[in-house]
């Protein structure tokens, strides 16, 4: 038993365009082998879309599927997974030697590729190959061939000068959101995939995170967080279409099963929605202190700064209300003014911005004081939300 490989044939005759993949013959190929647990990613054309954005508690086995498709299209038409990890320490052979597990496991690779042909997977130098071993459990054969190349984004530098490829036409993102973001992952991403894809039209993009917040920086830099706020974290689909990039975002079901249920609420069952990156139960979000209608109404002593972060801004209020005295009031803003000023990581455009969390001086001072002193409150939870993201990035950023 095999999948049996297929002519190979290139966009408009040239090379350089990309290997022509029948995706749906990929897909059916892929049915026929692998059981319907490992079937989310496969029953959609996922090729019509220019993101596919899987997010999913832990256990959604979505990177084994990404594989999978990856060894099946790699024996039909030569195609090469392109497999990126947020940073370079996560692409060390301790981190990604046993990543191909759960497949030899289960004999997919004789599925795929013959009774007689390869029985193992191995990593060195950044790609991983087909290799057979002999009874003494060493290899006898390695293919010179890779199947994947592993792509650490941090470091789009080394890529763009000495790497090259036609046949890197499927692209996984893994784990995209991290618990901890590097700065710049969005930028570096698009500096990778033109590396890669050059000027092809036809490469197909699957990107996975472990967890549901909506807050990631990678969705503002797409321009879908407000999108995904509409979503609901048990289990949804979306199709957003900004300008032509067109996004399929999907949340795989959290696993309701008694036993998962049984481990959540052993481990878990203090956490309540602290919990819910990892059970899936709600959206991620803190409660923050609330504003008080009353205090709305204060006299404001200084209004004219802001926070701008995520796509979205916020007005910071410092009045003094006589029944608690000073405090910073966050609420959503929709413009700034000649005279406004504008806490930022981003790029500086003019005289009224401000990075980060700004200098020392007694004007910019005193927001951070009030802060520390958990002096500021909020409109909603959404707004406390965004300033813990600008706070986080603020402390990661140089």
């Amino acid at each position: 038993m095999m999948i049996e490989p297929q002519e190979v044939v290139y966009w408009g005759n040239e090379p350089s365009n990309g290997i022509k993949v029948d995706w749906d013959l990929v897909r059916r190929k892929f049915k026929k082998i692998v059981p319907k647990k490992y079937q989310d990613l496969i029953n959609y054309p996922f090729e019509q879309y220019s993101y596919n954005l899987w997010m999913s508690e832990r256990t959604g086995n979505k990177t084994t599927q990404v594989l999978l498709i990856g060894l099946i299209v790699y024996q039909m038409y030569g195609v090469q997974l392109e497999y990126f990890r947020e940073a370079e320490e996560y692409t060390t052979p301790k981190k990604l030697d046993t990543l191909y597990n759960p497949i030899i496991e289960n004999g997919y690779l004789q599925k795929i590729f013959g009774d007689d042909s390869w029985t193992d997977i191995q990593y060195r130098g950044g790609f991983f190959r087909l290799i057979r071993r002999g009874d003494d459990g060493k290899p006898e054969m390695i293919q010179s061939d890779y199947i994947a190349h592993v792509i650490a984004n941090d470091q789009p530098d080394d890529y763009k000068s000495s790497y090259s490829t036609i046949r890197g036409d499927l692209i996984f993102f893994d784990e995209f959101v991290g618990i901890r973001p590097k700065p710049n992952s969005h930028h570096y991403f698009r500096q990778n995939l033109s590396t890669i894809l050059r000027k092809r039209q036809h490469g197909v993009i699957f990107m996975a995170a472990n967890n549901i917040n909506f807050n990631a920086d990678f969705y503002a830099d797409f321009r879908i967080r407000r999108d995904l706020q509409k979503m609901d974290p048990k289990g949804d689909i979306k199709i957003i279409d900004k300008d032509g990039t067109i996004f399929y975002v999907r949340i795989i079901p959290p696993d309701r099963s008694a036993s998962k249920q049984a481990f959540n609420k052993k481990y878990f069952g203090y956490a309540g929605k602290s919990a819910a990156a990892i059970t899936g139960g709600s959206w991620e979000m803190r409660e923050f202190p609330h504003i008080s209608p009353s205090w709305a109404r204060c006299k404001p002593l200084v209004r004219n700064f802001y926070i701008e972060h995520l796509g979205d801004l916020l007005r910071l209020t410092i009045c003094r209300p006589p029944e608690i005295g000073t405090i910073c009031l966050v609420t959503p803003a929709i413009r700034i003014y000649d005279d406004s000023r504008i806490f930022t990581v981003g790029d500086i455009t003019d005289r009224r911005y401000i990075y980060k969390c700004g200098s020392s001086s007694a004007g910019y001072a005193v927001f951070w004081a009030l802060y520390k002193r958990n002096r500021w409150y909020y409109a909603n939870n959404e707004c406390g939300e965004l300033v813990a993201a600008f706070i986080a990035a603020a402390s990661r950023a140089t």
